[in-house]
């Protein structure tokens, strides 16, 4: 990812890792290990879908987006490169102005 500090180390034996929330991770294991994912809910418990019981599942708002966005590109893939990046910038744009954020593109 374009413009994203990456970080890199190795664990030894009795070694834990904390990876936050929302944090893109890789890991590979040079040794024989065990590794022990724990999630926990940090939104309100009505942000998760009720069978989601660790909340190591998207929110159901971000599922629900998600799942728009792939059925949006799936609809564009059909129009010309300049009509699908016309779209697309309006689309970040738009995510941009009405939910406050900056430097999406």
């Amino acid at each position: 990812m374009e413009g994203v500090e990456g970080y890199e180390t190795t664990l030894v034996p009795g070694d834990m890792l904390f990876i936050p929330a929302l944090w893109h991770h890789n890991c590979r294991s040079i040794d024989f290990s065990i590794s022990i994912n724990t999630f926990w809910k940090y939104l309100p418990s009505e942000e998760y879908d009720r069978k989601d019981v660790y909340g190591n599942a998207d929110p159901v708002v971000g599922a629900k987006l998600l799942k728009a966005v792939d059925a949006a590109c799936e609809d564009l893939s059909r129009l010309p490169e300049d009509h699908r990046l016309f779209f697309a910038q309006r689309a970040i744009s738009l995510l941009e102005s009405k939910l406050k954020l900056s430097n999406l593109q």
